[in-house]
């Protein structure tokens, strides 16, 4: 039972409205729903014609005067009744203000709200009446409609009885200043032990009016600043319709209204709270999966708190402890994050992540076919992360190298988006059958997509002029980067870089014009480059020209700035290599400009590969 009340420090914002459509809208997703209306003064819930009981019915003014006449709390099955409507597959039910007949208002003065807290044990009441309504009901969402102001019922609302708190506002100063102080005491409660309620921050019949003078921007900017939020549940604009004269609620009757998809993310908000709700602890773990978590990072006690709760309640539930897993992998939660994929596995969910640790296990186990089977399985599962794709291809490279061009095939025919090709490419380079299988995938993203408009080309081109240097198609490679020398001109430097190696390659003479253009871009464009790659190239441009020292400065700032990285390109092999390779190649290259002899090491390889 999740208790949520609705409150407003002003009338005129649409509180019972809200409530009405958020209850309903909440019943109608299958949930069973329980309404209290406690704005006693001026009650309102069963005005509503979808709210009506088919008869009189007593309520919570008649419940305490019924407590104050005998001393014993009584049932609160006789002071709410259950709304049958075919469009709500959950169920409601409402526990009006009270019989509304000519000795209402006699019952309510009657009753010294001071009185019934200090000598009549009034908080033990409302913890009976709490306990009442799961015992009674059973109801997943008690929503309650609070009286405005500063009162001792709007007390009881918003500080006893809840769980969460739905602050409404018009965004002016007059609500600012009474709301202040309500949210100031609820708040309060965390910093004496207890449990606060939370707070759902509200602006309300918002005018939904071009803001060009910033009226609403700043005066939304003051109530966040003043009551700390960051960010509000919804904004419910003001909307211009009759069917609200007769009180429509718009969630049931209209449900393709704007109006209504505004109360739809309030319902939503609330959910993700609740995470007794499986839909809200799954929509909340995947909103942290998805970056909205900075108030987390802040409080690392209560995220601690909220995965135990996570993983008591959902203990053999495979989707929820999945959604954990990720929510602990984006907050740096390693070890915790593949514990449960594993737990998750045993409850038979699978996905992406869980068939690729399943592939990872029987690769550990030597079972290949095993192994290929699961990748096979994790392709069909949608996308879980942003490189995810790249993921499961190095688990492949890794460890099974006979089985990546038919996996990469897969890929491929499964419909690959090219972007996620070219990252892939990208990591597929430590050797030729990696290569291969990189040249494979950008041929395919390159005839899928029209690059020009998605900013690839570039990128495309060189990342493929790689692949076929790599291989020794040196004159395929020119003819990708540029038709002719001539056309050159307009070529960033690394595809400049790339033609000058693969005519290098092909003709077997240094083509010593495009290295002093290389040599001439680089002191305009990247005097100061601190990349070890970039570094490595410039310097064989300087050793081209002739410009011995400055090729040696070059070898040594890449030397000294490679120490950082674990794994990069070399452009003398043009294949990615570790350390102890790349430290290697500045060797090779640092013994060609002390004596002038040898050749990359990418030539050799083609022609052994030739001979």
């Amino acid at each position: 039972m999740y208790v949520v009340t609705f409150y407003s420090f002003k009338g005129g914002v649409g509180r019972t409205m809200a409530l009405a459509n958020v209850g309903l809208q909440l019943a109608i997703e299958g949930r069973r729903v329980l309404l209290v209306d406690m704005d006693l003064e001026a009650p309102g819930l069963d005005t509503y014609a979808v709210l009506k009981s088919p008869r009189g019915s007593k309520g919570v003014v008649d419940f305490v005067s019924d407590y104050y006449r005998t001393g014993i709390a009584p049932s609160v099955a006789d002071y709410a009744y259950e709304l049958k409507r075919e469009s709500i597959t959950g169920s409601l039910i409402v526990m009006p203000a009270g019989a509304q007949d000519e000795g209402y208002a006699v019952r309510l003065n009657n009753i010294d709200w001071q009185e019934l807290y200090s000598e009549r044990d009034g908080f033990l009441l409302f913890e009976d009446l709490k306990a009442q309504w799961k015992q009674s009901f059973s109801p997943d969402y008690v929503l309650i409609d609070s009286r405005t102001g500063h009162t001792d019922v709007s007390g009881i609302c918003t500080r006893q009885l809840p769980d969460t708190v739905v602050a409404l506002f018009f965004p002016n100063a007059q609500n600012l200043r009474g709301l202040e102080a309500v949210v100031s005491s609820i708040r309060s409660d965390a910093s004496r032990g207890a449990s606060p309620a939370r707070l759902h921050l509200v602006a309300s019949n918002v005018p939904d009016l071009d803001d060009e003078g910033d009226i609403l921007f700043d005066r939304l900017k003051e109530f966040r600043e003043a009551l700390t939020y960051d960010e509000l549940s919804a904004v419910i604009h003001h909307y211009d319709s009759l069917p609200l004269i007769e009180q429509t609620v718009f969630t049931l009757d209209r449900p393709k209204s704007k109006l209504a998809r505004e109360y739809k993310q309030l319902t939503d908000r609330i959910i993700a709270g609740n995470c007794a709700d499986r839909s809200g602890a799954i929509v909340t773990l995947e909103e942290m999966r998805n970056g909205r978590f900075e108030r987390v990072r802040r409080n690392p006690r209560r995220i601690d708190e909220f995965f135990k709760e996570i993983e008591s309640r959902y203990a053999g539930d495979g989707e929820v402890l999945y959604k954990l897993a990720m929510a602990n992998d984006v907050l740096g939660r390693a070890g915790a994050a593949e514990r449960l994929i594993a737990e998750a596995q045993t409850f038979g969910y699978e996905t992406e992540a869980t068939l690729v640790s399943r592939a990872r296990d029987a690769y550990r186990e030597g079972d290949t076919t095993k192994a290929r089977g699961f990748l096979s399985e994790a392709l069909k599962k949608p996308r879980e992360r942003l490189f995810s794709r790249e993921w499961v291809v190095q688990v492949v490279a890794k460890n099974d190298m006979p089985y990546l061009s038919e996996f990469v095939r897969q890929l491929i025919e499964q419909g690959i988006d090219p972007a996620d090709g070219l990252g892939i490419a990208a990591h597929l380079m430590s050797n030729l059958v990696e290569v291969a299988a990189a040249e494979e995938l950008l041929r395919n993203g390159m005839e899928r997509v029209e690059l020009t408009e998605r900013g690839l080309s570039s990128a495309f081109t060189n990342q493929l002029s790689l692949c076929l240097i790599a291989q020794g198609g040196f004159n395929q490679a020119r003819a990708l980067l540029a038709p002719s020398r001539d056309l050159l001109s307009d070529a960033d430097l690394p595809a400049l870089f790339n033609y000058s190696m693969a005519e290098w390659g092909e003709t077997g003479t240094v083509p010593k014009d495009l290295f002093v253009r290389i040599v001439n871009r680089h002191s305009l464009e990247a005097a100061e480059s601190t990349e070890p790659s970039q570094l490595q190239c410039i310097a064989i441009a300087f050793w081209a020209v002739g410009e011995y020292s400055d090729a040696r400065e070059l070898l040594g700032r890449a030397e000294k700035n490679f120490s950082k990285k674990a794994r990069c390109f070399s452009a003398w092999r043009y294949l990615e290599v570790d350390s102890k390779e790349f430290i290697a190649d500045l060797h090779a290259i640092s013994n060609l400009i002390e004596t002038g002899a040898g050749v990359p090491a990418v030539f050799a390889r083609v022609q052994n590969m030739a001979s």
